[in-house]
């Protein structure tokens, strides 16, 4: 028997319950679709699961209103107990989960809190937006300096590969940047003989070490080959860490040339005071010295008192032309034949030996021929900055100079016995040695000085070309 017979059929009691009923199941059925549709819609919401067991909550709520309107009609009483039953089953788990959710909802900030980090935030990104345009504005203000300087401005890695560089590398090389990041910094200079000395010095920069300044011939696709001087440092990360190295280089093949230009005019002005000196005033005084000879014997034959001021005067003038033959030699050392430096190197010993009573020897196997005074003048004055060096600071007993052949160069070496180079000298050198390298620099040789095997001082030039 239905629920009616308790209403007594009443028209108006039954269909108020059953119309309200009907209503308010419509309403739970509705309820839980549009919760699975914000839940779809907003997978980002927090406790989403509290939606669907809600959803199922509400659904069992509104089947049970829905069998109140059935049960007017039907007495299945034992089916709307067990929908009821349903129904408390999902609102008791249903509140059983919201026991722990409860405490971490209350930890969600509310829309002024909201609000007010969303204001923090888009303060945060106007700062951080005005940071990013100024760091933009200074790398656009760097790379503009950096790409109008005429310095050559290189970005390594630790192996020593481009990283990076600027306009002056692309017009010098002939390349393109693109063509020239990742190649190694050596594979770009044009003599072979330089990459160890590049490598070693990268290697000995990712500890810490930083070099002094090194000159290297680059190869270019223009059909140059520019000499540029490098000058190089580190650059460290926030652990203190090196993490690239700089190297910056400049051009200096033009004033290579001018400073070579100028040393020569100065050598060949050398040598014509020298040659005037000996031709000129050296034969005018040997004149002088003869015709006061002749004078001081005619006097003497006469028995005058004169003939003894006479020869005083012999002796002044023959003193004069020897200081006018030293001072010829000392501008003009080597001759301008080919076998010159050889035998200004030979002279240059024994005049040692005598000055000094130092055991100085020359020792050339084979004749090595320069035919080019200049070079050979450099030479020659190396090997006497050399020789002086070690009298002056080394007090040896022995000094040996050598000149050896090798292939189409040569190699010039000072060897003395005396007390070296101390240990802690390293690249340091005063206006003797920074001249020597000079010199060796402007012939195209490079100068080693370092201690000897056993003791003393080893200085060796050695050139790649210039003999015949």
């Amino acid at each position: 028997m239905g629920h009616g017979y308790c209403y007594l059929w009443k028209p108006e009691i039954i269909w108020l319950h059953a119309i309200s009923d009907g209503l308010i199941a419509f309403s739970y059925y509705f309820i839980p679709v549009m919760l699975v549709y914000l839940v779809r819609k907003r997978r980002d919401l927090p406790f989403h699961w509290v939606f669907f067991m809600f959803g199922i909550f509400i659904l069992s709520c509104g089947t049970t209103h829905a069998m109140e309107i059935w049960t007017l009609w039907n007495g299945t009483y034992r089916l709307a107990g067990l929908i009821k039953a349903i129904t408390a089953g999902a609102s008791l788990a249903t509140a059983v989960a919201l026991v722990p959710m409860v405490p971490k909802a209350l930890l969600l900030p509310s829309p002024a809190q909201l609000r007010a980090a969303n204001l923090e935030l888009e303060k945060e990104i106007a700062e951080r937006r005005r940071v990013e345009e100024a760091l933009e504005e200074q790398r656009n203000f760097i790379a503009a300096v950096l790409n109008t300087v005429g310095t050559l401005i290189i970005v390594l890695d630790l192996e020593g590969r481009i990283v990076q560089c600027n306009r002056a590398c692309e017009q010098i090389s002939g390349c393109r940047m693109e063509e020239l990041v990742g190649k190694h910094l050596w594979d770009l200079f044009a003599v072979p003989e330089e990459d160890e000395r590049v490598r070693n010095m990268v290697e000995q920069m990712q500890s810490g070490w930083l070099p002094g300044t090194l000159e290297s011939y680059w190869s270019s696709r223009n059909g140059g080959m520019p000499l540029i001087s490098w000058s190089t440092t580190i650059l460290k990360d926030a652990s203190g860490n090196t993490r690239n190295i700089i190297a910056a280089g400049v051009d200096v093949t033009e004033s290579k040339r001018l400073e070579k230009a100028i040393l020569d005019i100065s050598a060949r002005e050398q040598a014509r005071i020298g040659q005037d000196l000996h031709d000129g005033l050296g034969q005018h005084l040997t004149g002088v010295a003869f015709m006061s000879k002749v004078l001081e014997q005619k006097l003497s034959d006469q028995s005058l008192a004169e003939a003894a001021d006479a020869a005083k005067i012999v002796q002044l003038v023959n003193q004069a032309i020897n200081k006018t033959r030293e001072l010829s030699r000392g501008l003009l050392p080597v001759r301008s034949d080919a076998p010159g430096l050889m035998a200004a190197l030979d002279q240059w010993s024994g005049e040692v030996q005598d000055l000094f009573g130092i055991a100085c020897r020359f020792t050339c196997e084979e004749p090595i021929l320069i035919h080019d005074e200049n070079l050979a003048t450099h030479l020659y004055r190396i090997a006497q900055e050399a020789v002086n060096n070690a009298i002056k600071h080394g007090r040896p007993k022995h000094i040996n100079i050598s000149l050896m052949k090798l292939g189409e160069g040569l190699s010039m070496v000072v060897r003395d016995d005396g007390v070296g180079l101390p240990e802690d000298a390293g690249g340091k050198g005063g206006m003797g040695l920074r001249i020597m390298n000079y010199r060796a620099k402007m012939i195209g040789g490079t100068l080693q000085v370092k201690r000897g095997p056993t003791g003393g001082t080893v200085v060796t030039c050695h050139l790649q070309s210039g003999i015949g």
